[in-house]
């Protein structure tokens, strides 16, 4: 359960970027490559990274470092001790509904 919509709703946001890749670590190499490289996320006044994962956290410090405030989303306990100190704030998401799956013989 990723849903990107609960953003949307967030004052002057900007619509989230699907991003996709291949192999293993392909989505995350995706991403990195566009907090590091993006032309237009230099112009922003705020990065809004939707995971807690620690891979990102050099990527969200030099984007502080360039005066971007970065805010991190995530769920309860899925955010890393380094992302969480390399951002300027971290918002809590709610748990996504659990979903019961059964088997059928």
């Amino acid at each position: 359960y990723r849903d990107p919509s609960c953003f949307l709703s967030w004052p002057n946001s900007p619509r989230p970027r699907l991003l996709q890749g291949r192999g293993v670590g392909g989505a995350d190499k995706r991403i990195l490559d566009l907090l590091y490289n993006d032309p237009a996320l230099r112009q922003s006044e705020t990065v809004i990274v939707a995971s807690g994962d620690g891979i990102y956290s050099s990527a969200v410090d030099q984007l502080n470092g360039l005066g971007i405030e970065t805010i991190v989303a995530s769920y309860p306990g899925s955010l890393s001790a380094k992302l969480k100190s390399a951002c300027s704030s971290s918002i809590e998401l709610p748990e996504p509904p659990s979903i019961e799956m059964g088997w059928i013989a």
